[in-house]
């Protein structure tokens, strides 16, 4: 009989690395509001407390927690000078393997549901059809901004009404715009995005 062989350093640093992920992304789609504040500081990397405070219109107290939780988690970092906080994060992506197909994780699904309390639509989609079903629309929306189907077809395929179809799609493509410059799992998309960047999102992109 042959004998296991452990994992290498490598293989072991990997293994990690991908729970981390997993873990980080189920705590930001477990909580909206921290999802907000990562995906703020993904569009901002480097970016200081009183900066969020200021984009998201948060209290300095709310926004310290906030930051402070996504620190403890290991999603963001302080790489201070001995200055300001400077804070940074690194785009989330993961893909879980299901016995029916995949599933992955990015960026612009993480922000998608950070926007949960600031736009009425997502918020009303996320009542009714939770958030694997948002993760689809998501899907669907790229897949609507890269010329491969209409809103009418993405009610059908999601097995939506056509209203419910076009109001989630209008209410994710900004995001989707505007994280398409962080989120390098969404490809180049053939309908210009250009004028929808920050349009109806709740994310700020600093100049």
């Amino acid at each position: 009989m042959g004998t296991s062989q452990p994992p290498s350093p490598n293989d072991r640093n990997n293994t990690v690395a991908v729970a981390q992920s997993f873990l980080s992304a189920a705590e930001l789609l477990g909580e909206a509001a921290l999802a907000r504040v990562y995906t703020d500081i993904l569009l901002n990397r480097p970016t200081t407390n009183s900066a969020i405070a200021s984009r998201l219109e948060l209290p300095a107290s709310t926004t310290s927690e906030r930051v402070t939780r996504l620190k403890e988690l290991g999603i963001v970092h302080d790489t201070s000078d001995g200055k300001a906080n400077q804070l940074v994060t690194n785009p989330i992506e993961f893909t879980v393997s299901l016995s029916d197909g995949t599933v992955t994780v990015t960026p612009t699904i993480i922000a998608a549901y950070g926007a949960k309390n600031q736009v009425d639509d997502i918020e009303l989609f996320l009542d009714r059809h939770g958030r694997a079903k948002l993760v689809e629309a998501v899907e669907y929306t790229i897949a609507y901004l890269d010329g491969d189907l209409s809103r009418r077809s993405i009610g059908v395929e999601m097995e939506l009404s056509s209203v419910e179809a076009i109001a989630i799609t209008q209410a994710l493509e900004p995001i989707v715009a505007l994280l398409h410059t962080v989120d390098e799992s969404t490809p180049e998309l053939a309908q210009d995005t250009h004028a929808q960047n920050g349009a109806a999102t709740p994310y700020v992109v600093d100049e």
